[in-house]
């Protein structure tokens, strides 16, 4: 799914479930919802625009519910607490804990990553990748993501993914 249209097409079969959102992405979603001008500035979103913000928002609200790992929490948190310091840091986690409340969590355990038939992959994924990829096929929902490579594997083995800047190119 690579166009508004496809993704509006793909809407009646998994809007009940929701859409399960990368690191990448859920950074520049929550750095928007944390400070607009920060999007550009930011060391981990300074290369999205207000324009991949909206775009980003957009495809929530047309999928409703958004799904979030453990490991995808981990590493969001991981990355702003080199990002940001004190005070700043401390709104920054007050925004992520109040998105994150509304979100549903998708989860895959230690057993059924090391037992997945895609093992063979965790080198060039990583463990937090590799989670998403059997979250999505266990769940039977989307990736949200904008790395290229993890978007390229949920293509190659018919996994729907939406890549964001994709999405943003095909709308300029």
């Amino acid at each position: 799914m690579q166009s508004l249209a496809e993704i509006r097409a793909y809407r009646q079969k998994y809007r009940p479930k929701g859409i399960l959102v990368d690191t990448c992405v859920m950074l520049l979603l929550l750095t928007g919802i944390f400070d607009e001008d920060e999007i550009g500035k930011a060391r981990l979103t300074n290369s999205y625009s207000r324009i991949d913000f909206e775009t980003a928002k957009t495809i929530i609200s047309i999928f409703g519910k958004v799904i979030i790992s453990p490991t995808v929490a981990t590493e969001l948190s991981n990355q702003v607490k080199n990002e940001y310091k004190g005070d700043k840091l401390s709104r920054f986690l007050e925004v992520a804990v109040s998105q994150m409340r509304n979100a549903d969590e998708g989860h895959s355990t230690i057993k059924e990553l090391l037992g997945s038939s895609e093992l063979a992959v965790l080198p060039q994924l990583g463990f937090t990748d590799l989670s998403l990829y059997e979250i999505a096929v266990k769940e039977g929902v989307p990736l949200f993501t904008d790395d290229r490579r993890l978007n390229d594997f949920f293509q190659s083995r018919r996994v729907p993914s939406i890549k964001l800047t994709y999405l943003t190119l095909a709308a300029v």
